[in-house]
């Protein structure tokens, strides 16, 4: 059977892109690595690692390595249960950077310190990042629905379409489905589940959104727009310095709008874990 060594060899080599860094970061020596390896490969009766100029995994050994992640940072969870390691905490870019910041000093607080160690990556990232076992819960945009997790509903955000202050719908009260039938957007951070729900509210109206130039991050998006390159749509959130300052104007979409449900998701083995209970109990009541 394949120990937890064997295990931490592995993820090691994926994370390092050799065998010798790979021992050099363990603190063993590099034939110990490779017998690590080949008795995994061995156990499991296939090849984990393609061999050669430069070291790579094989479509098994990534599937591997992924749940070798989750089983190492179990393990290591076990052997930390009386020191109560950092509740380790991973949010969407948007949800990170604007909307969690402002409770995370309450949450911190009421937690502990040294209670929350926190991640912020794209959501995409934060989903792999729940998969391979590297962090307890996940605050995000959108979620897959793989198994193994329970997601709950955290808040939910409205999507606002922005324009710079002299545009000529800054004195609009809302924005409705044919307003943007021929308008280019700027396309934020992918997978983050926006674009979906702008293609189902305009869908009813027979439109096909259109997305011009793409930029990795709200960040990005909101300085495109601020200096005249366009219009995209955001959560009201992420801009509310922003409109505060009068650098943009935030316009709801008509018909009642789009609100995106927040999600809190998490591994099904932490639906009992106290501090996960109170960290999710602290978000909803500060959140």
């Amino acid at each position: 059977m394949p120990s937890i060594s064997h295990l931490r060899s592995l993820v090691a080599i994926a994370d390092t892109g050799s065998f010798s860094e790979a021992a050099r970061a363990l603190g063993i020596a590099q034939s110990t690595i490779s017998q690590h390896v080949a008795r995994l490969e061995h156990a499991l009766g296939t090849r984990l690692i393609h061999r050669g100029g430069v070291v790579r995994l094989t479509a098994t050994g990534t599937y591997v390595c992924r749940q070798a992640r989750g089983i190492r940072r179990l393990h290591d969870r076990i052997l930390a249960a009386r020191t109560r390691p950092p509740l380790a905490i991973g949010a969407s870019s948007n949800i990170g950077t604007y909307l969690l910041e402002p409770v995370m000093r309450r949450l911190g607080q009421a937690c502990g310190a040294d209670a929350l160690n926190m991640r912020v990556a794209s959501n995409p990232a934060i989903a792999d990042a729940l998969d391979a076992g590297e962090i307890d819960i996940g605050l995000m945009e959108w979620w897959d629905g793989r198994p193994g997790f329970r997601a709950r509903k955290w808040r939910d955000e409205e999507l606002v379409v922005i324009v710079p202050r002299n545009h000529r719908w800054s004195g609009r009260d809302c924005i409705r489905p044919a307003d943007l039938a021929d308008v280019p957007l700027i396309g934020g951070e992918s997978g983050s589940g926006t674009g979906r729900l702008l293609k189902e509210y305009l869908a009813s109206s027979g439109i096909e959104p259109r997305v011009g130039l793409t930029l990795g991050n709200t960040e990005a998006v909101k300085r495109a727009v601020i200096n005249g390159l366009g219009t995209s749509i955001v959560l009201a959130g992420t801009v509310a310095d922003e409109v505060r300052r009068g650098e943009l104007h935030a316009l709801p979409l008509a018909g009642g709008g789009v609100r995106k449900a927040l999600q809190i998701v998490h591994p099904e083995e932490l639906a009992d874990e106290p501090r996960k209970n109170e960290f999710v109990d602290l978000l909803h009541e500060h959140g």
